[in-house]
Protein backbone atom coordinates (compact mmCIF):
# COMPACT_ATOMS: atom_id res chain seq x y z
CA UNK A 1 0.00 0.00 0.00
CA UNK A 2 1.33 3.43 -1.05
CA UNK A 3 1.54 6.12 1.55
CA UNK A 4 -0.77 8.29 -0.89
CA UNK A 5 -3.31 5.12 -0.21
CA UNK A 6 -2.88 5.69 3.24
CA UNK A 7 -3.39 9.17 2.97
CA UNK A 8 -7.04 10.25 5.26
CA UNK A 9 -6.96 13.11 2.48
CA UNK A 10 -7.58 10.82 -0.63
CA UNK A 11 -10.14 8.99 1.32
CA UNK A 12 -11.91 12.66 2.35
CA UNK A 13 -11.66 13.72 -0.96
CA UNK A 14 -13.79 10.84 -2.33
CA UNK A 15 -16.18 10.97 -0.25
CA UNK A 16 -16.73 14.29 -0.89
CA UNK A 17 -16.83 13.93 -5.23
CA UNK A 18 -19.93 11.07 -3.42
CA UNK A 19 -21.34 13.83 -1.84
CA UNK A 20 -21.48 16.41 -4.37
CA UNK A 21 -22.84 13.77 -7.02
CA UNK A 22 -25.64 12.71 -4.52
CA UNK A 23 -26.57 16.55 -3.88
CA UNK A 24 -26.87 17.48 -7.85
CA UNK A 25 -28.60 14.35 -8.28
CA UNK A 26 -31.41 15.50 -5.44
CA UNK A 27 -31.71 18.13 -6.35
CA UNK A 28 -32.12 17.22 -10.10
CA UNK A 29 -34.86 14.42 -8.81
CA UNK A 30 -37.24 16.40 -6.67
CA UNK A 31 -40.46 14.38 -5.89
CA UNK A 32 -43.97 15.70 -6.33
CA UNK A 33 -45.55 15.60 -3.12
CA UNK A 34 -45.01 17.69 0.42
CA UNK A 35 -43.00 14.89 1.92
CA UNK A 36 -40.92 14.19 -0.88
CA UNK A 37 -40.37 17.44 -1.85
CA UNK A 38 -38.99 18.18 1.73
CA UNK A 39 -36.52 15.08 1.86
CA UNK A 40 -35.22 15.88 -1.42
CA UNK A 41 -34.62 19.56 -0.42
CA UNK A 42 -33.39 18.78 3.03
CA UNK A 43 -31.17 15.85 2.01
CA UNK A 44 -28.85 18.16 0.29
CA UNK A 45 -28.27 20.76 2.71
CA UNK A 46 -27.37 17.79 5.26
CA UNK A 47 -24.98 16.46 2.49
CA UNK A 48 -23.41 20.33 2.19
CA UNK A 49 -22.76 20.25 5.66
CA UNK A 50 -20.75 16.78 5.93
CA UNK A 51 -19.14 18.45 2.53
CA UNK A 52 -18.17 21.16 5.11
CA UNK A 53 -16.83 19.26 7.67
CA UNK A 54 -14.50 17.09 5.29
CA UNK A 55 -13.24 20.34 3.78
CA UNK A 56 -12.39 21.59 7.13
CA UNK A 57 -10.53 18.60 7.98
CA UNK A 58 -8.32 18.61 4.69
CA UNK A 59 -7.80 22.07 5.85
CA UNK A 60 -7.01 21.25 9.44
CA UNK A 61 -8.88 24.72 10.26
CA UNK A 62 -10.79 23.30 13.32
CA UNK A 63 -8.95 22.79 16.95
CA UNK A 64 -10.56 19.44 16.97
CA UNK A 65 -8.80 18.31 13.58
CA UNK A 66 -5.30 19.01 14.70
CA UNK A 67 -3.20 16.50 15.91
Amino acid sequence: MSSDERDPRRQTRKVTTRFQETIRHLRQGGGKDKPQLRIFGISPEVLNGNTRIFDHFERQSEIAWRS
